[in-house]
């Protein structure tokens, strides 16, 4: 701020700067007093400028010449100032009020960025009339005509910055930028026509020098053929995608959201989460089964929301607010599956609450799928056992 101050010193007064050698009249003014600040701060949020307005109070002018901090001990606090300005205008003026100390002098600085016009007082306040649309010219204060307030809004329409958002596939684990187009391979199993039988374990006992099979007394997941089914056939067919969002603009992108509806490729599938991994132990399983509740649980906070309608199905992520300039990746991967070799084609839209239309992303995905047929119980018990 001590560079921002010196500077101002250096500059003459106009459209977005004034000096006040004593703070304004607040404590125990008149309306007729505190009418001057509310005056100065409407003119300068109305005025025509492309930087923010600055109106520094404890600076001597000088004309021609570097003007003189003399600093003051009387100042607003930022609160007090805003509940006084905003009670009194059409809509909110953006504003702060700040101390700085600057050559062992305490400067207080009102600062007033460019923002939508016109304001006005809903009332008369003091000098201030109702309605008036007060604006600064030079180094003095008017009142605007019809044609000058048609122009603000004009103005305002045209000049609002917009963020610009780059939206891609990424790779979370490498925090790589994966671009518009991902390639995905995967393994379609048929799915079984039947319910698979129920799982029974059989432990070898020797009965009179003879191995014979003989039905655990350990209890059992019963449904461990079924599962094991489910879990090899989803997690071949389903591969995690991810984003990335990158804000490449000077200004905040606040609550960005970004939209994917698929209702024209009725092959291609989604899911947020995979089945966990089966176990033939009754007392594993059901351990597993209460850690996938709390994933559940874990879910409602999820970004990502699928709405399925039909056939069809509709992807919301949600990324929150992103910093000018700074790159936001999802926190979890969802997963999507093909049962054709094809080329999925879609628009993603872009959503942000200061974006006055979506944006447009066009992204692809090529699926590599190798058909299978269904996988039998010899064939579930033929592969390795899951690690644990």
């Amino acid at each position: 701020m001590s560079t921002l101050i010196e500077s101002l010193l250096h500059q003459n007064e106009g459209t977005a700067l004034d000096f006040k050698k004593e703070q304004y009249p607040f404590q125990r003014a008149t309306d007729e007093q505190k009418s001057e600040l509310l005056k100065d701060i409407l003119a300068f949020a109305n005025s025509w400028r492309q930087d923010d307005a600055y109106i520094v109070i404890g600076v001597e002018e000088v004309v021609g010449g570097r003007h003189i901090p003399v600093g003051t001990e009387d100042h607003l606090t930022d609160s007090r100032l805003q509940q006084f300005i905003n009670g009194k205008t059409n809509r909110e003026v953006k504003l702060a009020y700040e101390v700085h100390t600057f050559e062992d002098k305490k400067i207080g600085v009102i600062r007033i960025p460019k923002q939508e016009r016109p304001i006005y007082a809903t009332r008369d306040y003091g000098k201030v009339r109702k309605r008036a649309v007060y604006y600064r010219l030079g180094s003095s204060t008017k009142i605007a005509n019809p044609d000058d307030i048609a122009r603000m809004g004009r103005d305002f329409i045209q000049n609002t910055v917009t963020p610009v958002i780059d939206l891609q596939f990424a790779d979370l684990q490498n925090r790589q930028h994966l671009g518009n187009c991902i390639e995905i391979s995967s393994i379609y199993y048929d799915k079984p026509q039947f319910s698979l039988e129920d799982y029974t374990q059989k432990e070898i006992v020797n009965i009179g020098g003879h191995s014979i099979k003989k039905s655990t007394t350990q209890p059992v997941n019963y449904r461990y053929w079924r599962e094991k089914e489910e879990y090899i056939r989803l997690t071949n067919l389903f591969k995690p995608v991810a984003f990335v969002v990158h804000n490449q603009s000077n200004i905040l992108a606040e609550n960005v959201r970004i939209e994917l509806i698929n209702n024209f490729a009725d092959t291609i599938s989604i899911l947020d989460v995979l089945p966990s991994k089966p176990s033939t132990s009754w007392i594993e399983n059901l351990v597993d089964s209460e850690l996938i509740d709390l994933k559940f649980i874990r879910q409602q906070k999820s970004p990502i929301d699928i709405t399925y309608h039909g056939n069809d199905w509709t992807l919301n992520v949600n990324f929150g607010n992103i910093q000018p300039k700074s790159c936001v990746w999802l926190s979890e991967h969802f997963f999507l599956g093909s049962m054709e070799l094809e080329k999925f084609e879609t628009e993603i839209y872009i959503y942000a609450d200061n974006l006055s239309e979506p944006q447009k992303v066009n992204m692809s995905i090529d699926f590599t799928v190798e058909n299978r047929p269904t996988l039998t119980i010899d064939d579930l018990d033929n592969m390795p056992p899951f690690d644990d």
